[in-house]
Order: structure tokens, then C-alpha cells, then sequence
């Protein structure tokens, strides 16, 4: 069993995304959830270099407890995969809905060396997409 660790993110008005950290040997797996927003993707990318940082090789990032998906935080999280991409040997996004799925893929998060969505059917009821 890995080590556990929450990470508090403080975000613009308020939203809050919570980042809970679980380490299995060569891989990480991040567990978000809350807000994805412009923010909280800055935050979520400090992570990300600390892993790139300690060797990890295999990245999960969890989706499937984010309540709302602003496009900013969308954007930015392609932004971040593409240049953290090299740094691990694979990137595994999953629990987004698959709509949120398509505007991931529609910015060309396909292209990422390395990187692969794994999608859930239909989101959890009361998932937003909003362009604040």
C-alpha cells in the first residue's frame, strides 16, 4: 500500500480543488476533486514537477470526483500534460465525462506522447462546463 497525502488548493472566488496524492511504487496517482479551473491547474502543475522531479514513471490523474470543468482549466491542463509529457513514460487521465472527454480531445490532448483517456460513460450527475 502507497502513502497517502491531501493537498488543499485554494482557488479564484472561493473554489477549492482538493488533490489527494497516493504513491504505488513507480506510480502516482493524483485524485482531484472540486473545480478545475485556471488556478487550480498552476497548483496541480507544482505537483506534477515534483513527481517529473522524484522519477515517477506512471501518472494516474482522477478526475471523476471534479464537480465543475471550467474551459480555462481544460485548456491549461493540455498546456501542462504537453510539457510535463516527456517526463513520464505514461499519463493515464481518468473518470471524465464524456463530454468533458471530447473538449480534452478537441484541443489535441490525442497528440500527447504517452498520454491516454480513459473515459467514463456519462458523467456523475451535476457535472458543469462552464467559460468563467
Amino acid at each position: 500500500m502507497g502513502s497517502i497525502s491531501k493537498v488543499h488548493f485554494g482557488s479564484w472566488k472561493n473554489r477549492m480543488l482538493v488533490a489527494e496524492r497516493e504513491k504505488r511504487k513507480e506510480r502516482l496517482i493524483i485524485r482531484m476533486r472540486g473545480e478545475l479551473d485556471g488556478s487550480s491547474v498552476i497548483q496541480l502543475s507544482t505537483l506534477l514537477g515534483e513527481a517529473a522531479n522524484s522519477h515517477i514513471a506512471h501518472l494516474t490523474l482522477d478526475f471523476s470526483q471534479i464537480l465543475r470543468f471550467e474551459y480555462t482549466g481544460i485548456a491549461l491542463s493540455v498546456a501542462v500534460f504537453e510539457f510535463y509529457a516527456e517526463d513520464f513514460s505514461e499519463i493515464t487521465c481518468c473518470g471524465l465525462p464524456q463530454g468533458i472527454s471530447k473538449v480534452f480531445k478537441g484541443l489535441g490532448i490525442q497528440k500527447i506522447p504517452g498520454l491516454k483517456i480513459v473515459p467514463i460513460d456519462d458523467g456523475p450527475e451535476g457535472v458543469a462546463v462552464s467559460n468563467l
